[in-house]
């Protein structure tokens, strides 16, 4: 047959086939054009592993889809027109993500995220329940904290080292900051007082400490003292201390009961920032 010289099928020449020179068709005019087995789960194959089809206008797929990794490009993903999730993220709702080794699409729920992310609060407060009498003067006196108001992560022990804040692994990479709130009583009229946040044990070294408060005395009693770090980079195994120095004797640390900001309180804390 030559070319535009259709086959028609159909009483009516419903369905017709033919070539125009430059393209072949298959044209239908009644009801639906159907490809379909004479057998369920016997496979249909369109095109050529080197061929393009290009669908020009809808496409409803009743089963599921299947598509090669890679096949589908993120610029060619357009959920402009989708309908908003209409309330806040809970941590089941879903989302989708490659992982990064070569294409492999996988679910996971926003409550991972919300871990990976940091925004999970994690930190610690610590304070004292018993005095720390008699701070020797004109030296580096590390402040001990007994108990916790808090502690997330197991970052203090109440038992060993209990002047340290410590990083486990899970935090390594991650940013901190760190307060402090010392109150120094039974001091002098001409008292100087000094706080220190240490890293590492390392009061001496350029950068390790954190930051610095000083105080001087103006009347006898009761004097304080404290700041916040800027973040901090942590590593796993950093520890991070509260140091004091005084330059006369007999000066006190206070306590605090609940570690509530009363009037005598020495309080230490740390908070992962969040996103870090």
């Amino acid at each position: 047959m030559t070319d535009s010289t259709p086959i028609q099928i159909g009483d009516a020449q419903d369905l017709t086939l033919y070539h125009d020179g430059s393209h072949s068709y298959i044209t239908n005019k009644t009801g639906t054009m159907k490809l379909a087995t004479e057998t369920s789960g016997i496979a249909v194959t369109i095109g050529h592993t080197t061929s393009e089809v290009t669908i020009a206008d809808n496409l409803t797929v009743t089963g599921t889809v299947t598509l090669a990794d890679g096949s589908l490009a993120l610029a060619d993903l357009d959920i402009d027109g989708g309908t908003d999730i209409g309330a806040d993220i809970v941590d089941a709702d879903l989302f989708i993500i490659d992982d990064g080794a070569g294409g492999t699409n996988r679910k996971t729920a926003a409550s991972r995220i919300k871990t990976y992310a940091g925004h999970t609060f994690a930190g610690c407060r610590l304070y004292k329940t018993s005095e720390q009498t008699n701070i020797t003067a004109n030296s580096d006196v590390v402040v001990t904290f007994e108990a916790e108001e808090y502690d997330t992560d197991t970052f203090h022990d109440t038992s060993s080292n209990t002047s340290r804040i410590t990083i486990p692994s899970a935090f390594n990479g991650m940013k901190a900051r760190f307060s402090c709130f010392v109150t120094f009583t039974s001091v002098s009229d001409a008292g100087q007082y000094e706080v220190r946040l240490a890293k590492n044990g390392a009061l001496n070294t350029l950068g390790s400490q954190l930051f610095g408060a000083h105080r001087t005395g103006s009347a006898t009693g009761t004097k304080t003292a404290g700041g916040t770090s800027h973040p901090v980079i942590l590593a796993t195994n950093d520890y991070f201390e509260v140091i004091v120095a005084v330059n006369e004797d007999d000066v006190d640390l206070a306590v605090s009961s609940n570690g509530s900001a009363t009037t005598y309180f020495t309080g230490f804390s740390m908070e992962i920032c969040p996103g870090s």
